[in-house]
């Protein structure tokens, strides 16, 4: 069985798909890149969490108490992806030189 990122046009017989359904945490057919993303960064998130080892080891970086790191996991928890602003979604830049009329 394949990857639907990976490989986009491959069909799913109908008991993987309710086997999918059934557990959360797995992705769906329907599935797009970020949903994939999202979902291993609060995999990650939730391990770091959870193991104090690792949690130690990604607070001594950023000079934390663990503690704290693990409350601003848990803030990222809530949206582990920024919204991604694309070329074509920024407005059109002016130049501050002022108004030729």
């Amino acid at each position: 069985m394949g990857d639907p990122i990976v490989c986009p046009g491959l069909n799913y017989s109908a008991d993987i798909e309710a086997v999918l359904l059934k557990h959360e945490g797995t992705l769906g057919p329907a599935s797009t890149k970020d949903d994939w993303l999202t979902a291993q960064h609060r995999d990650t998130i939730g391990s770091i969490i959870q193991h104090h080892d690792e949690l130690c080891y990604h607070s001594i970086p950023e000079n934390v108490h663990p503690h704290r790191m693990r409350r601003m996991l848990l803030e990222r928890l809530v949206a582990p992806l920024a919204p991604v602003t694309r070329k074509r979604d920024r407005p059109q830049e002016t130049s501050g030189l002022g108004n030729a009329e």
